[in-house]
């Protein structure tokens, strides 16, 4: 409650002030909201008067405020939802190439429940609420390279989490049953096969992702004990161990990733992308909020609010045997949203919505870090970087 208290507070100042102040004046602001007894405003206006303060190369899209982001699986397209300055009830979503050259700009009436692009970006997926149905959502498509939008969509469960394909496909679960509908050339495909739920009487949750490469994968289950399956052909299973519904995925590989194990014990553990339970790489992890994955030598993590990049060097011995050697450390940044771009590159939407680059191993200037370690000293989550 509190993070969505402060995220609130930050776009509404971010809307009121970021185009005015410098870096000075908002700091000044922080200081005057701390002597007033105001420790949340105070810690708002450090923040913003840190992102005032970052160089221009870090941010892609100058400083224009997003409402959501969206990294494609591959890391090579970036997606931003926006309100339109002139009708603040139409909504703008854009998306950008790896250099962030916009690709298409799409104008709505009203905003999606939610956003996903397909894993090179081709298509875009739209999630909304039905009208008078609490229970049903509509999936709409956009085709990002001439900007056809397919407003027909298709009606599925608001506890389906969907995902749509490079092709324009977009799968769901509905009554039972797996399903891939074309939204191109308006086929449907139903598989035959379908999982056990994990517990009898007990609703299960589906989700689907697709890999970097386009492999359709799925999870299904609830309470912390979920199944994932391989959907490239039949339904195949891969693991049923999963304690979280959320697959990851790194941009040089298919392997499927899924947090298992108690408190204490989790990890993310990568499988065969078509053997059933054949573990390829494992990777401990603690009580994770979010997590990115590059390549096998990079990955990011949230927890507590903070965010971390590993870095793993791999050598070998005398013997031949591979050998690895870890690094963590903290990336000093606050985040509401973040991916690992394809380039091993962080990009993360910040918390008045600045769309924010931030290159592996950036380290701040001796101005960045004032402006961090005061913003940090404000926030009871976090330390300051000395």
């Amino acid at each position: 409650m509190r993070l969505l208290k402060i995220t609130f507070l930050s776009l509404l100042i971010s809307f009121t002030f970021f185009c005015g102040p410098n870096p000075e004046e908002l700091s000044r602001k922080s200081d005057e909201a701390l002597a007033q007894e105001k420790p949340e405003l105070a810690l708002i206006l450090a923040q913003q008067a840190f992102e005032a303060a970052l160089p221009s190369e870090l941010l892609p899209l100058g400083r224009t405020v997003y409402e959501s982001l969206l990294v494609s699986a591959d890391g090579k397209k970036t997606a931003a939802m926006a309100k339109v300055k002139s009708e603040s009830t139409k909504h703008r979503f854009r998306v950008w190439d790896e250099n962030f050259k916009r690709l298409v700009s799409f104008e709505m009436d009203s905003p999606p429940k939610y956003a996903q692009l397909s894993a090179n970006g081709a298509f875009a997926a739209f999630v909304y609420e039905k009208p008078g149905d609490e229970n049903s959502c509509i999936v709409t498509a956009l085709r990002v390279e001439d900007k056809e939008y397919f407003a027909k969509g298709v009606v599925i469960p608001c506890s389906c989490r969907p995902a749509i394909a490079n092709r324009g496909a977009v799968y769901f679960w509905l009554d039972g049953k797996i399903y891939a509908y074309d939204f191109i050339n308006e086929t449907e495909k139903i598989w035959k096969k379908t999982p056990d739920r994990p517990y009898p009487g007990i609703t299960a949750n589906a989700s689907f992702f697709f890999s970097a490469d386009d492999i359709p994968f799925f999870t299904f289950g609830s309470a912390g004990s979920y199944k994932m399956y391989n959907l490239e052909e039949e339904l195949n299973m891969l693991t049923k161990d999963g304690a979280f519904y959320r697959i990851y995925f790194r941009h040089d590989s298919s392997e499927p990733g899924i947090l298992i194990g108690g408190a204490g014990q989790h990890r993310v553990v990568f499988f065969d992308p078509s053997e059933k339970r054949k573990i390829r790489r494992t990777v401990q992890s603690g009580v994770w909020q979010n997590a990115a994955f590059h390549d096998k030598t990079l990955y990011y993590y949230m927890e507590n609010h903070e965010i971390y990049a590993v870095t793993t060097t791999f050598t070998q011995d005398k013997k031949g045997k591979e050998k690895s050697e870890t690094e963590e450390e903290m990336v000093p940044i606050w985040a509401r949203e973040f991916y690992a771009s394809h380039d091993g590159s962080l990009t993360f939407l910040s918390p008045s919505g600045i769309v924010i680059r931030w290159p592996a191993k950036y380290k701040l200037s001796d101005e960045l870090k004032l402006y961090y370690s005061k913003a940090a000293n404000l926030d009871p989550e976090r330390e300051s970087e000395e």
